[in-house]
């Protein structure tokens, strides 16, 4: 029995010393004890009824510190001078002075507090006379004026009243809610000494609200963008949206809720029409009003084309054009003219937007053509269609022109000077008074011929490109609605690496601009096969090119929104594959509203083996360029081993028509596909 009551003795003992460890107020972590504890700030002075907040910092015996106000117990050690409470916020009864202490366990630290005799002589509420809407809420601040003149923040110590609750309430810490339209008296006392303003509460605010860019653009859908805020009232918001500003259609209307943020407002749009534009504007309403944003717009694009290809004949090298409602599409490609295998170009017409077309019509003449390949295709305004090729029996380039809608055409006259048997890629474009055809030289340069259209008369070539040095290929041409010439080109201007350029007339082509580097390839991979498109009456200026810095090539635009002046911002890709293939023969299109439209042979699915033909679209908001999913134009029908290249796309009418040349499974003979 002594044993056991030796050994319960012990125990007790060891639970004592080990509790007895922690006597001098805790540890400041890893068994290290308190040793001293500083009460700041040191030895402060404060006036009658002025608060102090004391801090207690505990340093324990391996050196580190730790903020142990809440923990310490605190002491005043002459209340009639001032007292303390839990948290160490000392308030001042009287003048005179008291030692303020922080204890822990058996440690304490302290300091003087000092209370001055000056006394408070008035108080100040600002801001002075404010007015707020029904449901915001208003900080007020009370100063004290001592009777030595000083000057100190009392709006934590002050009670805080309201004369009208039922217009405005007021917290403890002077934090005023508006409730209702009127007005009440705030007021600030402590002791006998008051001070207080008016705050006046007006109705409350309607919604403010901003209608945002549409993005996500289809042919037949969108999504929506603002943002609204409540101001403090129950607020529902929603779009309005039609092809008029009368707009006619409206969004699932939303809850907002009553805060006083900024709330984003998103709404998507399904089963639009293509090639329309759209008026839209956000609305919001709430018990103060309805705010409407400004109308924005946006354009949705044309229908895709369909992947119902039609065969139309053999051929190569094929373009396309079409009138401005789409109901006429022509073609012009290089054909089999004749039994001896010999070959010119060939046009044809569809009367029903692209679902059929008519007998040929020769253009290249004799009874075995006269070898014409590449050509190029444009409408003028009064619909007379002008076509420039190349023939390779001399390496010339010829015109021709139909102005009875393609019954038939004038003989082709010879319109460059060269006489060696490089010339190559012509480009055809008109404007509202001439015909403007562009080429590459037999040296290596770029050049540009025209005529009136009031009569055929072309005139000696002119160069493009300046300076006149290097090599320069593959010219692309466009006009604009004040009949400025664009012509762009690869060209190689040091070294063995391509670069894009431009160049513009506004003199009807008798001179040219300096040339400016479109392209932005800073890895020298090269950069080819430039096309250009314009439109709008401000003048975009579209160039997508071959990019060879990924090794295979990628499709890439780039923009000038100042009639090609400059390229602010950087290229982007329009294939949207990273994969490592091929994506090259691109051509492009804008329609009457401004969209533009990509087409190109790419590899994606075939290893390079059988390429197909892809679409896509770029639509611009406020100046953010957006490219459209990639898609698929061509069927796999027959499909042979070279697949589908060269295509080129017109707009017509809400309507899209791309053509190209493909062999199929007899693998033998390149064919003309047309999709609309």
């Amino acid at each position: 029995m002594n044993g056991k009551i030796r050994s319960l003795i012990a125990a007790a003992l060891l639970m004592f010393v080990i509790a007895g460890c922690g006597g001098n107020g805790g540890d400041g972590g890893g068994g290290a004890t308190l040793s001293s504890i500083a009460v700041t700030p040191a030895n402060p002075s404060i006036k009658v009824g002025a608060t102090q907040q004391f801090t207690a910092t505990g340093t324990y015996s391996d050196g580190s510190t730790q903020d142990i106000t809440a923990s310490a117990t605190w002491s005043s050690s002459d209340e009639t001078k001032a007292t303390i409470n839990a948290s160490g916020l000392a308030t001042a009864v009287a003048a005179g002075s008291s030692t303020i202490t922080a204890t822990s366990g058996s440690i304490s630290g302290n300091t003087a507090l000092t209370v001055t005799s000056a006394t408070l002589a008035s108080i100040a509420v600002t801001p002075a006379n404010p007015s707020i809407a029904v449901g915001t809420t208003q900080q007020f601040t009370a100063t004290g004026t001592y009777s030595d003149g000083s000057t100190q923040d009392i709006t934590a110590s002050a009670t805080w009243s309201s004369s009208d609750a039922a217009k405005a309430t007021i917290n403890a810490s002077g934090l005023a809610t508006a409730v209702a339209a009127g007005s009440s008296t705030i007021t600030a006392t402590s002791g006998s000494i008051s001070g207080n303003t008016t705050l006046t509460v007006t109705a409350p605010n309607a919604p403010t609200v901003s209608t945002g860019a549409a993005i996500n653009i289809t042919h037949n859908s969108a999504t929506l963008n603002g943002t609204v805020n409540p101001n403090g009232s129950a607020t529902t918001a929603e779009f309005q949206y039609g092809a008029t500003t009368a707009y006619g259609s409206n969004t699932t209307v939303q809850s907002l809720g009553s805060g006083t943020n900024v709330v984003p407002v998103t709404a998507n749009l399904a089963s639009l029409t293509p090639f329309t534009t759209y008026n839209y504007a956000i609305s919001a309403t709430s018990s103060a009003g309805t705010s409407n944003g400004v109308n924005q717009i946006f354009n949705t694009p044309v229908a895709p084309p369909s992947t119902a290809q039609l065969l139309i004949e053999e051929g190569y090298t094929p373009d396309v054009a079409a009138n401005a409602d789409g109901t006429k599409v022509y073609a012009v490609y290089e054909g089999g003219i004749g039994t001896s295998g010999a070959t010119g170009v060939v046009f044809r017409k569809s009367t029903d937007s692209g679902t059929s077309f008519g007998a040929r019509v020769n253009i290249s003449p004799g009874a075995n053509g006269d070898a014409g390949t590449f050509p190029s295709i444009a409408l003028d305004s009064t619909g007379n269609i002008h076509v420039a090729y190349l023939r390779t029996s001399d390496y010339h380039v010829y015109y021709s022109v139909s102005t009875n809608d393609g019954v038939s055409f004038s003989a082709p006259i010879k319109i460059s000077d060269a006489v060696t048997d490089s010339i190559r890629w012509p480009k055809i474009a008109v404007s509202s008074s001439n015909v403007y055809v562009v080429w590459g030289g037999d040296d290596a340069r770029i050049y540009i011929d025209k005529s009136p259209l009031t009569s055929v008369s072309f005139g000696t070539d002119k160069m493009v490109n300046d300076p006149a040095t290097g090599s320069h290929y593959g010219p692309s041409i466009a006009t604009d609605s004040n009949n400025t010439v664009y012509v762009v080109w690869h060209g190689r201007y040091s070294g063995t690496v391509n670069q894009i350029h431009l160049a513009r007339s506004t003199d009807n082509a008798a001179t040219f601009s300096t040339s400016i580097r479109v392209d932005d390839d800073t890895s020298n991979s090269g950069t080819i096969r430039p096309r250009i498109s314009v439109s709008g009456t401000n003048v975009n200026v579209y160039v997508v090119w071959e990019d060879y810095s990924n090794v295979y090539p990628d499709i890439r635009l780039r923009v000038s929104t100042d009639g090609g002046a400059i390229f602010p911002t950087p290229s982007i890709k329009v294939n949207d594959v990273a994969t490592d293939t091929d994506q090259d023969f691109a051509d492009i299109k804008n329609d009457a509203k401004g969209t533009t439209y990509f087409i190109w042979r790419d590899g994606r699915n075939s290893a390079n083996a059988t390429p197909d033909i892809y679409y896509a679209y770029a639509s611009t908001n406020n100046t953010q360029i957006t490219i459209s999913p990639n898609i698929k134009v061509n069927s796999d029908a027959g499909r042979a081993n070279y697949g589908y290249r060269r295509p080129a796309v017109a707009i017509g009418g809400g309507k899209i028509f791309t053509i190209w040349q493909g062999q199929d499974a007899d693998d033998t003979t390149w064919k003309i596909y047309f999709s609309r």
